[in-house]
């Protein structure tokens, strides 16, 4: 990884997961690695997008330090992906919706304001 390119982890590697790392490879400033607690879902992915770093821990892709999360995960897992990961120091683009709760969207917001991500 060059010093001029970003690190994106996706969470989550069903079909919409797997579509924004495949998106986010085809750029040349970007660097995509995969997180999932499927072992199927990161064969898909590494089927997928070829040889790219996968991670079964959230804490430790987040430990490796990503620039970019992008929360790909099924609804009512978004807030604690998108919270640790800010926490973290990463960027966030979460997909829809953004939490399962008004609740828990409404978490997501303070720690954003909290953190600038």
């Amino acid at each position: 990884m060059s010093t001029s390119q970003k690190k994106v982890l996706v969470v989550g590697t069903g079909s919409i997961g797997l579509r924004h790392a495949r998106l986010c490879q085809e750029r040349a400033d970007l660097v995509v690695e995969c997180c999932d607690s499927r072992a199927a879902g990161l064969e898909e992915a590494r089927k997928t997008l070829g040889d790219v770093r996968c991670w079964t821990s959230l804490d430790e892709a987040l430990a490796a330090r990503p620039d970019i999360v992008v929360v790909a995960t099924p609804h009512d897992h978004h807030e604690s992906v998108a919270v640790a990961a800010m926490k973290a120091g990463a960027h966030v683009l979460c997909e829809k919706p953004m939490s399962h709760t008004a609740e828990a969207a409404a978490h997501m917001l303070r720690v954003q304001r909290e953190t600038s991500r």
